[in-house]
């Protein structure tokens, strides 16, 4: 598949998957999200992270906002994307905690405001918002590289662990993949915990 059919490809995924997600009934979704957010606790109770970077829910994406709340009470350094104001914008993770002063950003997202900034060797785990997924581990985001961007050079680092956060219906059996493009190493959903072998990992 050459790079122009590649994006036609994913776009035509975002449309489609995006749509699925927003078809979800709001009882179905508050079910998931607590299943989801359950095997995130019960998770890291055995890997016992000392900072988790999150992500605020958009578009359909799962609601992590009381597992982050736990965290913080747990003594567990959160932090939170923002965009930054250069040109062009990228993504940066804030400290945040329960009670933090929050602003939207152009996209309407709530960001930390004035918190302090970490960098990707402060955090333990990387939790990833999502479009689509495959078996494989290949991410397909919203199309913007914030993502690609921050996690620039990472390729088969273990540091972060990156682990996107999706519903079931989200899985493709194939995604397209460009060079740039970094694979997770395992992925959460209402069904629990799926890691991915690095035999599949096709950095």
């Amino acid at each position: 598949m050459n790079h122009t059919d590649s994006l036609q490809r994913k776009q035509e995924l975002r449309a489609t998957v995006r749509q699925r997600r927003r078809a979800i009934s709001e009882k179905k979704r508050d079910f998931m999200d607590q299943r989801i957010r359950q095997h995130l606790l019960d998770r890291f109770q055995e890997l016992d992270p000392g900072c988790v970077a999150a992500f605020v829910a958009f578009d359909g994406e799962p609601n992590l906002r009381p597992a982050l709340q736990q965290w913080d009470l747990q003594g567990i350094r959160v932090a939170l994307p923002v965009l930054t104001h250069d040109r062009p914008s990228r993504l940066s993770m804030r400290l945040w905690r329960t009670g933090t002063h929050m602003l939207q950003n152009a996209f309407g997202i709530a960001e930390p405001a004035d918190t302090a900034c970490l960098e990707l060797p402060d955090i333990d785990i990387l939790l990833m918002p999502l479009v689509a997924y495959d078996p494989a581990g290949t991410r397909l985001g919203m199309g913007g590289g914030y993502y690609d961007q921050l996690l620039e050079g990472q390729g088969p680092l273990t540091r972060p662990l990156r682990v996107g956060v999706a519903y079931s219906t989200q899985k493709e059996s194939s995604l397209p993949r460009e060079s740039w493009d970094v694979p997770l190493h395992a992925l959460v959903n209402e069904n629990g915990w799926l890691s991915f072998p690095p035999a599949q990992l096709r950095i």
